[in-house]
């Protein structure tokens, strides 16, 4: 019994802050720049995606005039 309090104490702390960075952290993403600052991973496509969990940001891509034609 005294060795089991202890492991019991550091599974509970270990699943409490999992559970924080899970759900804490990422909900402050609300924008494709703030995606990819926060290191999350970006899909090398045309125009770029960034996803967060179940989120999906698209980078915003002026179009590029055609003054020559």
């Amino acid at each position: 019994m005294k060795k089991t309090l202890p492991i019991i104490i550091v599974v509970l702390i270990i699943a409490g802050l999992g559970l924080w960075w899970q759900f804490g952290v990422k909900n402050s993403v609300t924008n494709f720049e703030e995606c990819v600052a926060a290191g999350n991973p970006v899909m090398e496509i045309y125009p770029r995606q960034c996803r967060v969990g179940d989120k999906l940001f698209t980078e915003d891509v002026q179009p590029v005039g055609n003054d020559d034609i």
